[in-house]
């Protein structure tokens, strides 16, 4: 009986100290619990594979290009990007020749919102680097992967509205959840890493002067040479050759004999004839001349087209000979030179009755941009490095809280540089920055995985002014990321 009451005490003493934990408790466990509720609501769970898919879903989209590589050639992309290959430069994995078409792929990222889009950061082992843009090339033949040929060297031209001092080239390593870590490349010898200006093709006027100098420019600005059709040095050539066998002791005075003809819209000659004539011999001899003296332009303006043209030559004695002279020599005969220079200008503002300021045509002129070897494909990254201590920037500590560090991929884009920093030190619950430029605007991205998939925050902060941030996630379809990513961020360098 004696121990069957203690047994009871006992039961009940059990129960009492069971019933005191629950009336009385700790606000830090309760705090602990609601996290761990709302952590279990959220769903956060180990889908690795899944970000990574956001993300190529986020890469810029592949330009493709067919090749014959046993021939030069020269590749521009939409954004500017500019490779040239030379002939059998690419060669399969084994080192194999490849006699098939060449597919290239290019792949240009320009612009921050673009990088972010991609899981794509500006950073060499963590240390920060500017911009002025990323590219992936590949190439495959039948479906094989190619490289580049040992010894062998592509060229790589990277457009910029404003070149930099200091760039250099960076090649990327992509690792298993995409992000791409840029170590600096090796040139090769006769390739200068340094910002170059390249050449390429813009436009200029329209001018006379474009195409035959002041020369040609004095002449199109003559009315009356406007209306008048042109020939190339024929005047020269009938005044060297016409004799009509005429000797100088029975010619005592000029005689003119009259040509005439017709100069259609193309410039061709129709109705050669002898209006005013000398003798038979004399008129056949001219007639012969005149068609074998030379190409002719129809007048510039085209109201003026099917021109009636006549012609005196001119025979005179002098200095024992006979001298034929084509008269209007000056108007209608032009020098080889100039007539070169009038049939390039004509043929480029055809369809036009005088000149026009908004006319242009393309010639070669100076346009900055970086230029780079190549000797491998892949990533590319033209950057310099920020050294913000050496420049004596202050900087400041950034503690971002996602709620979850799991599954969460976060990236700091700053919106005055072309800099994207990619996930500092993290704990299970946030991501730290220890050193960032203050005063700096940047946004603040970051991509969480949940059970019922993709969850996304956007936050703009100002480096030095909050110590903590806390993000708010929120369910977003692609469309809707893109589209408040390229209205938060329009820092970077779009060539398109």
């Amino acid at each position: 009986m004696k121990n069957r009451i203690l047994s009871i005490l006992l039961l009940v003493i059990i129960i009492g100290m069971y019933s005191c934990g629950n009336s009385m408790p700790d606000e830090a466990q309760t705090n602990d619990a609601n996290q761990d509720e709302a952590l279990t609501d959220a769903g956060v769970v180990d889908q690795s594979e899944a970000l990574a898919q956001f993300y190529e879903q986020g890469r810029a989209d592949v330009q493709s290009f067919e090749l014959d590589i046993s021939k030069d050639q020269s590749v521009k992309a939409n954004g500017g990007t500019e490779l040239s290959i030379p002939a059998g430069a690419l060669v399969f994995e084994n080192g194999d020749p490849v006699s098939g078409s060449v597919t290239l792929k290019v792949q240009e990222f320009y612009a921050v919102a673009d990088m972010l889009l991609g899981n794509l950061t500006t950073a060499t082992d963590g240390k920060p680097l500017e911009t002025a843009g990323m590219v992936h090339i590949s190439a495959t033949s039948d479906g094989k992967k190619l490289k580049v040929r040992d010894g062998a060297v592509l060229g790589l031209n990277m457009p910029a509205s404003k070149v930099k001092s200091g760039m250099q080239l960076y090649q990327g390593k992509e690792d298993a959840s995409g992000s791409v870590n840029w170590q600096l490349a090796q040139q090769p010898d006769q390739v200068s890493a340094r910002a170059t200006s390249i050449k390429k093709s813009v436009v200029k006027k329209k001018t006379p002067e474009n195409y035959g100098g002041k020369a040609l420019a004095d002449l199109v600005n003559d009315r009356v040479f406007l209306t008048q059709p042109h020939c190339n040095d024929c005047a020269s050539y009938l005044q060297k050759n016409i004799s009509c066998g005429l000797k100088f002791d029975n010619l005592t005075y000029a005689k003119t004999a009259i040509l005439k003809f017709d100069i259609g819209f193309d410039g061709t000659v129709d109705n050669p004839a002898i209006a005013k004539g000398l003798s038979d011999a004399c008129d056949e001899e001219i007639l012969g001349l005149f068609k074998k003296s030379g190409e002719w332009l129809p007048p510039i303006d085209k109201k003026f087209g099917n021109s009636s043209v006549r012609w005196g030559i001119e025979m005179k004695p002098g200095q024992g000979r006979v001298f034929a002279r084509v008269l209007d020599n000056e108007k209608l005969s032009l020098s080889k030179e100039l007539f070169a220079a009038l049939k390039n200008y004509m043929a480029d503002i055809e369809n036009s009755d005088k000149v026009k300021e908004s006319d242009q045509l393309p010639t070669e002129a100076p346009v900055r941009g970086y230029s780079f070897g190549l000797t491998t494909l892949g990533w590319y990254n033209c950057d310099q490095q920020y050294r913000w201590e050496q420049e004596g920037i202050p900087l400041a500590r950034l503690r971002i809280k996602t709620g979850s560090a799991q599954n969460t991929n976060l990236v700091v884009a700053f919106k005055g540089r072309s800099t994207v920093l990619p996930s500092g030190e993290r704990d299970q619950e946030s991501f730290s920055f220890n050193s960032l430029p203050s005063g700096d605007e940047v946004l603040v991205f970051a991509v969480q995985i949940r059970k019922d998939g993709p969850y996304f925050a956007f936050r703009d902060a100002t480096i030095g002014n909050e110590e903590e941030l806390t993000l708010a996630f929120e369910k977003m379809s692609y469309i809707e990321v893109k589209e408040k990513m390229a209205n938060a961020v329009t820092v970077g360098v779009k060539n398109k």
